[in-house]
């Protein structure tokens, strides 16, 4: 029974007819259902099996080598996720100053500690901001976790409202708008869950009290 592994997610059905299609002109028959056996491995890789293998052209080695190229070409891994890491044992981020997130929102400041929130990215993203009399919201689609170190701290999203002191955290989930502001003062570390697709957050406002 021969066998090649593709790259293909469970709800990709599209994908794994393009690779039941391509096997298909190598055959002295069509493929049928019961020629060629799909089965999800996991999320990232399928199997699809060969039940009639003696309908190849066993006797035309340069077909037999492009099916070869084809199932080796077939044959892959899961792409690994860009993440704010070296690779070594230990990770050390120097201070930064906190600065404007833009020049026309001087009450808004932040620094990102351990990567920028660019592309797409697998580990958690740390940063720390202060808002001084002044408030901001963004549809975000990862998650947004906050931890207010001083001051004062409110949150909403889809109506829901939380008042948060030093100590106490708070996440937005995503795919969703968060809205934060502080009466007077507030800073607080702040972690972005992983952005493996990359999407970008938008819908950004400011504004001050």
């Amino acid at each position: 029974m021969d066998t090649c592994i593709s790259q293909s997610s469970k709800s990709d059905i599209s994908q794994k007819n393009i690779h039941v299609k391509e096997i298909g002109p190598i055959l002295h028959e069509p493929l049928t259902g019961t020629d060629v056996h799909v089965k999800v491995l996991d999320s990232a890789v399928t199997q699809i099996t060969m039940t009639r293998p003696h309908l190849l052209h066993r006797s035309n080695p340069t077909q037999d080598s492009s099916l070869k190229k084809r199932v080796k070409t077939m044959t892959t891994t899961t792409p690994q996720l860009p993440t704010p890491t070296t690779g070594e044992a230990v990770e050390y981020w120097p201070a930064k100053a906190m600065t404007p997130m833009k020049d026309n929102w001087p009450r808004l400041r932040c620094r990102f500690i351990n990567s920028n929130p660019e592309g797409s990215w697998g580990d958690v993203i740390l940063s720390e901001w202060e808002l001084e009399a002044c408030g901001w919201q963004d549809f975000h689609p990862h998650t947004e976790t906050n931890f207010v170190l001083e001051g004062e701290l409110h949150i909403e999203s889809e109506g829901k409202t939380v008042i948060l002191r030093p100590g106490d955290a708070a996440r937005v989930n995503p795919g969703r708008t968060g809205r934060y502001w502080a009466p007077v003062y507030a800073r607080m570390v702040t972690i972005y869950g992983p952005n493996p697709d990359g999407l970008e957050s938008h819908s950004f406002r400011y504004s001050e009290i």
